[in-house]
């Protein structure tokens, strides 16, 4: 019997490389972007101990939302693509953030590891207490 390319003994060549958790995070996020329609607005958040966002506002404003008009998908798809792990998982602050995104609707959470900040794990009870309490400020 003949073994399948890509098999063990297969002939096929070595399996692809296992992608790390930041680049699956990655190919999963480029494709809800790609699929959404054009009429669809969004913003994209990166965060590790510091939060950026791939557009965001004027000094001084709020964050808003953008169409996903080819040239903003384009754009937002080249910023996922630019990800780099940088140390600390910053949820709690990303969340914050997120939810002063003006006119927010949805968020998607996305993580390549357990919220932390400073050497030290943040608990989700504590995450959830402090969007209660960004939501309330809204």
């Amino acid at each position: 019997s003949k073994a399948r390319p890509g098999a063990p003994g297969g002939g096929g060549g070595p399996p692809p490389p296992e992608k790390n958790r930041l680049q699956r995070a990655q190919a999963e996020l480029k494709k809800v972007l790609s699929k959404l329609p054009a009429y669809y607005k969004v913003n994209v958040i990166a965060y590790d101990h510091e939060v950026q966002f791939w557009r965001p506002g004027a000094a001084g404003a709020n964050p808003v939302l953008h169409p996903l008009e080819p040239a903003n998908r384009a754009e937002a798809l080249a910023y996922v693509d630019g990800f780099q792990p940088r140390g600390a998982t910053a949820t709690h602050h990303a969340l914050e953030r997120a939810f002063q995104v003006e006119n927010v609707r949805c968020i998607y959470l996305l993580s390549d590891g357990a919220p932390n900040l400073d050497g030290k794990n943040i608990p989700a009870a504590e995450i959830m207490c402090s969007l209660a309490d960004a939501i309330v400020m809204q």
